[in-house]
């Protein structure tokens, strides 16, 4: 059992006999485009995300044949910073994990999150796979201090109606 703990310090008298080079890396924002966002109020209820989400995310999602997952990340007084794409899957699935959900929200020093996904077919019932997606991020957020408000699966019918369903 090799641990950090029992392994028996080196002198600091004896010189490396091998050069190891280490990366440096340095945490970057790479802004991809924008959104036009007409409503720059606080969002502090499902209705208020709903009508956000639906002016931000129609021309984003409104026919992409995939599903996509997305966060909208806010500061402390519920107003939006920023959208950032987590990942593309395929047409009824989407692979997801807190860490790359995370990674975005801390780079942004979001206060809290709403994470959105669409359903290409339209219907917004949350899957099994969308419900444990939510209890992971929940619980991450927690750890983090990073609140999720909500995961919304997002939906346009055959006439571009949208629609929406909360999985929390």
């Amino acid at each position: 059992n090799r641990s950090i703990t029992n392994l028996s310090p080196t002198p600091l008298t004896q010189e490396p006999t091998t050069i190891m080079r280490i990366t440096t890396y340095s945490p970057n924002l790479i802004r991809t485009g924008h959104a036009d966002y007409k409503h720059p109020t606080p969002i502090k209820s499902q209705e208020i995300a709903a009508r956000h989400l639906q002016q931000l995310f129609t021309p984003l999602l409104s026919d992409c044949p995939q599903e996509q997952f997305w966060i909208v990340t806010l500061d402390t007084k519920l107003k939006i910073i920023g959208l950032h794409h987590i990942t593309t899957g395929t047409l009824d699935a989407s692979l997801v994990h807190p860490r790359e959900v995370f990674r975005a929200a801390l780079l942004d020093s979001a206060s809290a999150i709403i994470a959105v996904h669409n359903h290409p077919s339209g219907d917004t019932t949350p899957s099994t796979q969308d419900l444990a997606v939510t209890r992971q991020l929940k619980q991450a957020g927690d750890t983090l201090g990073i609140n999720l408000l909500d995961h919304l699966a997002l939906g346009w019918n055959e006439l571009g109606e949208f629609s929406y369903h909360s999985a929390i």
